[in-house]
C-alpha cells in the first residue's frame, strides 16, 4: 500500500512552534510530525532568512514615499542600524517603518 503524502505548511508549523510554550515533543505530538522534521525546516528556514542590505535615500521627509515598492520577496524583517542599536521590523508595517525613518531624519 501506497504511503499516503500530505502537504505540511512548515512556514506557519514553525511559527507556531516559536510561540508554543511547552515542551517540542508534545508539539510535534500535536501537529503530527517528528522532531527531525522540525529541526530540519526550521534550519532551512533560518537559511532562507538571509540578511539582506537595501539603501534607501533620503533627501527630506516630503520625499518618502514606499509605496508600491517591494525590496525583496524573501525579506520578512527590516533591520535598521544605526551605531550599536538595531532595531527590527516586520517587512509588512509599511506605516511603522515609514514612521521611524522620519523620526531619524
Amino acid at each position: 500500500m501506497a504511503k499516503e503524502t500530505t502537504k505540511i505548511n512548515w512556514q506557519n508549523i514553525i511559527s507556531l512552534y516559536n510561540s508554543y510554550e511547552s515542551k517540542m515533543a508534545d508539539f510535534c505530538q500535536k501537529h503530527g510530525i517528528t522532531r527531525n522534521q522540525l529541526y530540519y525546516h526550521k534550519k532551512r528556514q533560518n537559511r532562507n532568512d538571509s540578511i539582506s542590505f537595501l539603501p534607501i535615500k533620503l533627501n527630506s521627509k516630503d520625499s518618502l514615499d514606499l509605496s508600491n515598492k517591494k525590496a525583496s520577496t524573501n525579506t520578512s524583517i527590516i533591520k535598521i542600524s544605526i551605531g550599536k542599536a538595531d532595531i527590527h521590523i516586520p517587512a509588512c508595517e509599511k506605516v511603522l517603518l515609514i514612521d521611524i525613518l522620519k523620526e531619524l531624519l
